[in-house]
C-alpha cells in the first residue's frame, strides 16, 4: 500500500524527508509574511472588529436623528395642515367679497332670523402672509334666534371670529326683541409657502 511505501521511504530517508518539511514551512512563512494584509482583511483583529462596530453605531445614530427630525417636521406639518380649515384661502375658499355675504345669509336661515344690514367685506392687511377680513351685520330677533345665530356663526369653516358684539333690547321699558350687532371676521393667508402646505392636505 501507499503508506506503507511512505513509511519505508520515510524510514530510508529521514534527512532528506525532514529538510522538505523544512523547506515547506519556510515557504508557508513566507507566503503569510507576503500576504500579511490580505490575511489580516480576511481575518480582521479584535480592535478592528471593536472599531467597525463603533463606526457602525455611529452611522446607526445619525440615520435615527434624521429619521427623528423628518418624523418631527412632518408632524408640525401635517398639524399646520389640520388648521387650514380655520383658514380663509382664496384657492379653496374663493373671493372672500363674493362669497363671504353667502355664508351669513346662509347662518342666518339655519337661525330663522332676518338680517337687517349686511355690509360688504372689506380686507385689511395685517402682514405680508396674513389678512383679515371683516364684514358688519345688523339683525333684530328673538333672544333664541339670537343665541342660535351666534352659534351658527362659530360652527363656521373657515373659523369667524367676533370683532366686536352689541346686543340690546329694541325697547328698555318694553323689551320683544333683541337688536344685534356686530362685524364678523375672517383670516386670510396670503404667504405662498404656507398655502402649498394647507392646500396639500387636500390632495
Amino acid at each position: 500500500m501507499i503508506t506503507e511505501k511512505f513509511k519505508q521511504e520515510l524510514q530510508a530517508k529521514p534527512g532528506q524527508f525532514a529538510l522538505i518539511a523544512i523547506v515547506m514551512l519556510l515557504i508557508f512563512a513566507l507566503i503569510i509574511y507576503r500576504f500579511k494584509d490580505y490575511f489580516s482583511i480576511a481575518w480582521p483583529t479584535k480592535s478592528k472588529i471593536k472599531t467597525a462596530m463603533v463606526e457602525l453605531q455611529r452611522a446607526q445614530n445619525k440615520l435615527q436623528d434624521a429619521l427623528n427630525e423628518e418624523h418631527k417636521i412632518k408632524t408640525q406639518q401635517n398639524e399646520f395642515i389640520s388648521l387650514s380649515k380655520n383658514y380663509w384661502i382664496l384657492e379653496r375658499n374663493g373671493e372672500p367679497s363674493l362669497n363671504i355675504q353667502k355664508i351669513i345669509n346662509k347662518a342666518a336661515e339655519s337661525a330663522g332670523i332676518d338680517l337687517t344690514s349686511l355690509g360688504s367685506a372689506k380686507m385689511t392687511d395685517l402682514s405680508e402672509s396674513l389678512a383679515v377680513v371683516g364684514i358688519q351685520i345688523r339683525a333684530k330677533a328673538s333672544l333664541h334666534d339670537i343665541t342660535t345665530f351666534i352659534n351658527e356663526i362659530d360652527k363656521l369653516q373657515p373659523k369667524a371670529y367676533w370683532q366686536n358684539l352689541y346686543l340690546r333690547p329694541d325697547n328698555p321699558k318694553n323689551p320683544v326683541e333683541i337688536v344685534m350687532s356686530g362685524t364678523i371676521q375672517f383670516l386670510v393667508i396670503k404667504n405662498k409657502d404656507a398655502l402649498k402646505i394647507l392646500l396639500s392636505g387636500n390632495d
